[in-house]
């Protein structure tokens, strides 16, 4: 999956964890947010030989108990262009292994380093059913040198493939930043603030997802992932996530002053909003009903 989609959906995601700061600190400000997000995670940070692995392993495992969805960003973070095919196993399968021993169950999804990949790579993947996850929204957090500059960007590229056609999509940030983890906050209120107007004018809002499944649709046989996503998402799903949508910009839109003070940085979820994350369950498409593979250790 790429993120392309012609719905305002919005999937955070966030590459190169567990950080032993700034994940818990993403983690408080994603449960005040009341957002789901998608991370993927470095196995050899979290590998338990060390007591410094071991705190990191338990930050990862408090990422999944908060019901945030765990993929695999290999074992050691070489991007699969540079290695050999016979060197696979060590960055795919070792990764699976040490995720298997933390969490009882290898992921099903997985992002290549630096999104770098051959058609060797693709086919190992396919064949031991690991679901590729790019992006189509880059926020520049690695070369970025703060959340203001992280911001600037997101809304560049957001806007630039408006222009194409694609309205929402994955977000690529990194949660071993803490400008990346200052901007996520940041570029979540200018969401939410432009749900506000599109609330007025009675359009599709912006859905913060909690299930990965919805951008997920069945790639080509050699494993690539497809460039768009169009899986036969039910009208009803559609019509009860925006009915969602609405009732949480309505509420947000009620404290515009305060989304507004996040978005200058002069605030955070955690200390202007401080609500629980959700009870709701996520509202699931058919393909995660009926498969697990795209629920990734939920």
């Amino acid at each position: 999956m790429t993120g392309s989609t012609s719905h305002r959906w919005i999937l955070f995601s966030f590459d190169d964890g567990p950080h032993l700061l700034y994940t818990p600190i993403l983690l408080e400000e994603l449960a005040a947010a009341e957002v789901r997000a998608l991370f993927f995670f470095i196995a050899s940070q979290f590998d338990e030989k060390t007591p410094y692995e071991r705190r990191l392993a338990q930050i990862a495992k408090k990422t999944a108990e908060q019901g945030h969805f765990i993929g695999s960003h290999s074992f050691a973070h070489i991007p699969l262009s540079q290695l050999r095919p016979k060197e696979f196993p060590q960055a795919i399968d070792r990764a699976n292994d040490v995720f298997k021993a933390l969490f009882g169950a290898a992921p099903a999804l997985f992002r290549p380093p630096g999104g770098r990949r051959t058609p060797q790579s693709d086919a190992y993947l396919a064949e031991r059913g690991l679901t590729q996850v790019l992006w189509n929204i880059r926020s520049g957090d690695i070369e970025a040198r703060t959340s203001s500059e992280i911001l600037a960007t997101f809304r560049r590229n957001l806007l630039a493939i408006e222009k194409k056609g694609e309205r929402g999509g994955i977000v690529l940030l990194h949660d071993n930043h803490k400008r990346s983890v200052e901007a996520f906050s940041r570029i979540l209120a200018y969401l939410e603030l432009r749900n506000c107007q599109f609330l007025k004018e009675g359009e599709e809002l912006y859905d913060f997802i909690d299930d990965p499944a919805l951008f997920f649709e069945k790639g080509s046989a050699d494993g690539s992932p497809s460039d768009f996503a169009s899986p036969q998402i039910p009208r009803w799903l559609l019509a009860l996530r925006q009915a969602r949508a609405r009732e949480r910009a309505q509420k947000r839109c009620a404290q515009q002053d305060a989304l507004l003070a996040i978005l200058r940085g002069n605030g955070s979820y955690r200390q202007l909003f401080r609500s629980p994350l959700s009870s709701k369950r996520p509202l699931q498409s058919n393909q995660s009903n009926q498969s697990n593979q795209h629920s990734t250790l939920k």
